[in-house]
């Protein structure tokens, strides 16, 4: 029985050395595999951080753009308020515009109304003059005409045929410039 024991406590050593090995084995692969999920593990962290990365790049670009766009959304609105200011500025300009032609044309045809009463009264005036002037003429050539009808029937009574005497002469010719003169006015 010694040597049987023996075998067979042997047997059972090498079937547990057997069972060690498989299992180291096992451990060995299971390392391996492990290192290789581990390496995979470690290029996907690599992966996740240049993602990451991008992913931060980006997030700073839209943030950025988004910056920029409430700048020129600020921009805008400052722009509009200007411009309805320049639009209420203008309007207000223009009634004072309007309400100043309106009172300039007032004035002026106030301005022009007086003249014009002004020239109305001469034009009267003139027209009254005138007519005295005319009927001052028809009375001078009357008057002439009787003066030198009154010399012919002298100078026929007296038989000689005489000169005008000075005074109808300068008589006449006051008459004929007084006669051009309200020609001339006409």
């Amino acid at each position: 029985m010694g040597l049987t024991r023996k075998i067979v406590l042997d047997k059972r050593r090498i079937g547990r050395l057997n069972g060690f090995k498989r299992e180291i084995k096992l451990l060995n692969e299971i390392a391996k595999i492990g290192q290789k999920k581990e390496v995979e593990l470690l290029c996907c962290e690599r992966i996740v951080a240049k993602t990451n990365e991008k992913l931060s790049c980006q997030v700073l670009e839209v943030e950025k753009r988004n910056g920029e766009d409430l700048k020129a959304s600020k921009m805008t609105e400052t722009t509009v308020q200007e411009l309805d200011k320049v639009k209420i500025e203008r309007q207000s300009f223009l009634t004072a515009k309007t309400g100043l032609e309106k009172s300039e044309t007032a004035f002026l045809e106030k301005d022009l109304v007086e003249p014009k009463i002004a020239m109305d009264a001469l034009k009267t005036e003139l027209d009254s003059v005138g007519m005295d002037a005319k009927q001052s003429l028809v009375m001078l050539k009357s008057t002439a005409s009787i003066v030198s009808q009154s010399d012919n029937r002298e100078a026929s009574f007296i038989g000689e045929q005489q000169e005008p005497e000075n005074g109808t002469k300068s008589f006449t010719l006051e008459l004929k410039s007084k006669t051009k003169r309200i020609s001339s006015r006409k």
